[in-house]
């Protein structure tokens, strides 16, 4: 006998037929693809890319592209962080300051710049800021000058840092660490020096002996971030016109 006809008589409609993989798992979800923003980032990771925890986190050009397609901020309106571990950092306290700031800073004098962190949410939240940065550290200081006069350079120099050491971690980090005393002239190898160790010796502590020289051993970090290019040339950016100069005993 031949098969019966599937034809349905006329007035009634097919009973749509389930797909396998519908209804049959409980536990089964569809995963759908946004395509406007997650409403779930805060306005912090909006406008700070740079951070490494944001999941908005993005990379920026060079100094003054505006990525205003791709929902960048401009270098300028970038609030830049702490490019160096620093022991008494106020990261973390900065919005506890907040409500106790004046209205209007005009002028600001840090006799102990360490990470800079209040200078940088100052300078961001009051652009006309004229600044005055001081430390008895000659490294900090001159490693602030390097971020805001010679960025790229900077950058470049850490990078070569970077390859040697993931090539041959221990070694290279003891060889970068025996150069004492490197020449006044030399602003980006110094600063580069300094930002290299930081980031990879032992809990990024900046300890010198009596000679002045750095003797902190090697960290744990097999990979390190040594810089974050964004927040470079923010900080090269708000550091543009400040006063930075070492604290001597003159003028304590």
């Amino acid at each position: 006998m031949a098969e019966k006809s599937r034809r349905i008589p006329k007035g009634k409609k097919a009973a749509p037929r389930k797909r396998r993989d519908q209804g049959s798992d409980p536990k089964l979800r569809y995963r759908i693809r946004r395509k406007i923003p997650d409403p779930a980032y805060s306005l912090a990771e909006t406008i700070h890319p740079h951070k490494p925890t944001s999941p908005r986190r993005k990379r920026i050009g060079d100094d003054q592209v505006n990525f205003a397609i791709a929902g960048v901020p401009p270098v300028g309106n970038i609030e830049a962080q702490p490019f160096l571990k620093w022991v008494g950092g106020k990261a973390q306290l900065l919005a506890q300051f907040d409500e106790f700031l004046p209205t209007h800073v005009d002028r600001y004098f840090e006799p102990f710049i360490g990470g800079g962190a209040v200078f940088f949410h100052l300078k961001h939240r009051f652009p006309d800021l004229r600044a005055f940065l001081r430390d008895n550290n000659d490294e900090l200081i001159n490693t602030y000058i390097a971020v805001r006069d010679f960025p790229k350079e900077l950058m470049h120099r850490l990078d070569e840092h970077l390859t040697h050491f993931r090539a041959d971690r221990e070694r290279y980090y003891y060889r970068v660490r025996s150069w004492h005393h490197l020449e006044k002239s030399k602003v980006v190898e110094r600063a580069a020096r300094m930002i290299f160790l930081n980031k990879t010796c032992f809990n990024g502590l900046w300890r010198v002996n009596g000679r002045g020289e750095f003797n902190v051993p090697i960290g744990s970090h097999k990979n390190p971030a040594l810089y974050d290019r964004a927040n470079i040339l923010a900080a090269s950016y708000a550091l543009a016109n400040v006063h930075l100069e070492r604290r001597t005993s003159a003028t304590r």
